[in-house]
């Protein structure tokens, strides 16, 4: 017999709304079906669209959007230029052996978290020693972690507050799905509340494209996953109530556009007439006014994107600290700028990170309970997470949430 509730979050990456159907994610599709849910609109972020979704606001209120940011003083990588052309050669002279680079990297990622005092690990980057420098991260705590995004609570520091016991299961820097899995199976005490984060299923996206055999295998994986942890909580006697969310779907790439080349004609430098970062789908820029009209002409000449303006801004909710650059060039969905800061000159063959009312880049929001009565949810927010699972633990909605609760009572 069912004795004690338990409040299981799933964070699944790279899950589209269209995914969900009874052959290739079966266990989540009942779910849906029998549970409250719909669609879960993405917005236009990287590492800002999980600080939205547990803090219940938008990335120009909490201030995180990209993962990198420029910094004028010192951040974590600024020990690294005094070595950057070192690096830089060294990382040119083993580029053909993949392990061999990203230990290089790994391990000057490491030793830069460490003396930055900051426990969030965002994963391997290719950006060139000679500007890393230039750039922190935006998230400086892993987002379970006390106080994390202050001066705005989240799901955690909420729950804290509230004597609400969680457990974690977060997805490992090295390692799969599974891992959180076997985490989750392990946890011996009583939580009242369980987070897991399953993020296979992005890179999987990335590399092999959203039609390939190797997506659909990934995503019935991770079908396997939340079906295996909610069925061992229920054999331990525990009422799961579950909520589950992805952050972005993923669309097919079909373009690539060389941004830094376009400007080279134009015998602008980076480096020493501007600076630039290289996200897969956004080129930010720092430099003179003068030289930023320059550049933002070259890329509205492009024809594969276009350079953001204020509206835009507001629009997507985009902090304005000059911090996340001068100059905004969003590509169109289906293109990717490469070489970029993530990829180098390797191209993907799925991408988020676009125009988010673009077709596919939908996630999906789902609530099951066996006691809950099935009904559709027409659309819900990014910012609505954080109210729904308040709802679910009874727990006040502090005045800085600007979404609503999508539980259906």
């Amino acid at each position: 017999m069912l004795t004690k509730k338990i409040l299981l979050v799933f964070f699944l990456d790279a899950i589209r709304y269209d995914y969900i159907n009874s052959r290739d994610a079966p266990f989540i599709n009942e779910m849906a079906t029998n549970g409250i849910s719909g669609p879960l609109k993405t917005i236009l972020a990287f590492d800002g669209i999980a600080t939205t979704i547990f803090t219940g606001t938008y990335p120009n209120v909490h201030g995180v959007w990209t993962q990198h940011l420029h910094v004028s003083e010192q951040g974590s990588f600024d020990w690294v230029k005094p070595f950057s052309s070192l690096l830089d050669k060294t990382d040119q002279a083993i580029k053909h052996f993949n392990l061999l680079q990203k230990a290089l990297r790994f391990a000057v990622l490491r030793l830069s978290l460490f003396r930055g005092r900051r426990s969030f690990y965002p994963g391997v980057t290719k950006v060139p020693f000679s500007v890393m420098g230039e750039f922190d991260f935006s998230i400086k705590r892993r987002l379970y972690e006390p106080n994390a995004f202050r001066p705005f609570p989240t799901m955690f520091d909420l729950m804290t507050r509230n004597g609400i016991s969680f457990a974690v299961a977060d997805h490992p820097a090295l390692g799969s799905d599974w891992k959180v899995v076997e985490k989750a199976l392990r946890i011996k005490s009583a939580p009242d509340a369980v987070y897991l984060r399953f993020m296979d299923l992005d890179e999987i996206s990335h590399n092999y494209g959203i039609h390939s055999l190797e997506r659909l295998e990934g995503l019935r994986l991770v079908d396997i996953a939340v079906h295996t942890v909610t069925s061992h909580f229920e054999r331990k006697g525990f009422d799961p109530f579950v909520v589950l969310f992805a952050d972005h779907g993923v669309i097919e790439v079909k373009r690539r556009v060389d941004v830094i080349h376009e400007i080279h004609k134009n015998r602008l430098r980076e480096g020493k007439d501007f600076l630039v970062f290289l996200d897969s789908t956004m080129a930010r820029f720092w430099a003179e006014e003068s030289v930023l009209a320059k550049i933002s002409d070259v890329l509205n000449h492009l024809g594969n994107g276009r350079v953001l303006t204020e509206i835009d801004l507001i629009k997507y909710h985009i902090p304005t600290s000059p911090q996340y650059g001068n100059l905004v060039y969003l590509v169109d969905p289906g293109t990717i700028i490469l070489p970029n800061y993530y990829d180098g000159e390797e191209g993907v063959l799925g991408m988020h990170g676009y125009d988010p009312s673009t077709p596919g880049l939908d996630s999906i929001l789902i609530m099951y309970n066996k006691k809950l009565q099935a009904s559709k949810i027409p659309k819900a927010n990014m910012v609505d997470i954080l109210p729904t699972i308040l709802d679910i633990l009874g727990i006040s909605q502090p005045q800085h949430c600007v979404g609503e609760s999508k539980l259906v009572h």
